[in-house]
């Protein structure tokens, strides 16, 4: 409705938050720490191959975000990014510390996804 784009840069979590008069939302954060990039393994194989399937859509190409997984962390982030799962699920994928269980917390979803799709 307004246009509003919102663009991620570092991580942090919400303290508080307040609506002042004029109805806009503030908040207090804690800025976290970035975790370190871990290597891919070889169980991360399959994730891999779908990122770079989806960084061949033209949709995703159009987005000019430079696709690469050069990590588990990395990994995580594009495919909780670029994966159509609900917005809920994408911020609990986001809230979740350590890369290599947010690709199993990615995983089970896409599993979800494709036990709902032969149903």
């Amino acid at each position: 409705m307004l246009g509003i784009r919102v663009v991620g840069g570092r991580r942090f979590r919400v303290i508080a938050t307040e609506v002042q008069r004029d109805q806009l939302l503030v908040a207090e954060v804690e800025w976290l720490q970035e975790p370190e990039e871990r290597p891919l393994q070889e169980e991360d194989a399959d994730l891999v191959a779908l990122l770079e399937a989806l960084a061949e859509h033209p949709m995703v190409a159009s987005l000019n975000m430079g696709v690469s997984a050069e990590g588990q962390y990395s990994l995580s982030n594009q495919l909780a990014y670029l994966l159509p799962f609900t917005e809920k699920d994408k911020v609990e994928l986001l809230e979740i510390d350590d890369p290599e269980e947010r690709l199993d917390a990615i995983q089970e979803l896409l599993d979800e996804m494709q036990g709902d799709m032969q149903a």
